[in-house]
């Protein structure tokens, strides 16, 4: 009795088990799509079969980065600048008034 090649089926097991998608509803046909496809690979799939299997891993990368920026917040865009503290306007001059400068101006005293 020969054994089968199993090498995708057996990748794909382990990560579902590493990433814990075998439970996550939202993935559920995501991951019936790469058993399948590993299975067809590893009963001899051609190009077409493995065209879909890149195509899928590459949905299975999106959907891992989605729910890790789901779990952590990550910042987007630049960094904020710190705002510099306001300074404390200093109060304003007492204003002439047109008497006070006219005294001034002509050299009488206050």
């Amino acid at each position: 009795m020969a054994s089968s090649n199993r090498q995708y089926r057996n990748a794909v097991t382990r990560m579902l088990r590493a990433t814990g998608l075998n439970s996550v509803p939202e993935a559920a046909l995501l991951v019936v799509t790469l058993k399948d496809l590993a299975e067809q690979l590893d009963n001899g799939g051609g190009g077409r079969v493995m065209t879909a299997w890149i195509s899928a891993q590459t949905k299975l990368q999106r959907f891992l980065e989605g729910r890790a920026e789901r779990a952590e917040k990550k910042p987007v865009g630049r960094p904020k600048k710190p705002v510099a503290e306001a300074e404390e306007p200093s109060p304003p001059a007492p204003s002439e008034n047109d008497l006070t400068k006219f005294k001034r101006e002509h050299g009488i005293p206050a």
